[in-house]
């Protein structure tokens, strides 16, 4: 199976739970949303996402019980929410001083935990009025990673100390 739409390097992929959705976030500031069907040779895109400006670092699925709504982290400092089912951005959670590096969901599907280039680890809850919280700070670079625990308090981070 060949998927083709993108026209640089793909720099992410994330499946859904269900295993039928992919998600992919590129270099050329796109990211697809392709419904995958196991028995058929060709799948397509269903979703093109369209708003950022550099560098796509990470993208995440809401949990299936939430919504259908999908939140990506880029080199151009934001983090986007976005309707999956149209590719409408619904929500920017606000610009960092630095690109983001990971994204994921909270398992309540009600925040968005993310790393930055400068070694944060933030989450910002998806109510526009919640504020951002900083858990973690001078870790030489977040890297994308499973980011939280089996219990619903534990936040694991990646980082890179060289």
């Amino acid at each position: 199976m060949r998927l083709e739409g993108h026209t640089d390097i793909v720099s992410v992929l994330r499946f859904d739970e269900s295993g039928t959705q992919l998600l992919s976030g590129s270099a050329d500031r796109l990211i697809i949303l392709w419904k995958i069907e196991p028995d058929v040779r060709d799948s397509f895109h269903a979703v093109r996402f369209i708003g950022h400006t550099d560098l796509i670092n990470d993208v995440d699925f809401s949990p299936d019980e939430v919504d259908d709504t999908i939140v990506s982290g880029s080199e151009d400092r934001r983090i986007i929410l976005w309707d999956s089912s149209t590719g409408e951005i619904l929500q920017i959670l606000g610009e960092q001083s630095s690109p983001i590096t990971t994204v994921q969901f909270t398992p309540d599907g009600f925040g968005v935990v993310f790393g930055t280039l400068d070694g944060r680890v933030l989450f910002k809850g998806v109510d526009t009025s919640a504020e951002i919280i900083e858990w973690a700070e001078n870790n030489r670079y977040i890297l994308p990673c499973e980011a939280l625990g089996q219990r619903d308090d534990e936040i694991e981070s990646c980082s890179s100390e060289t």
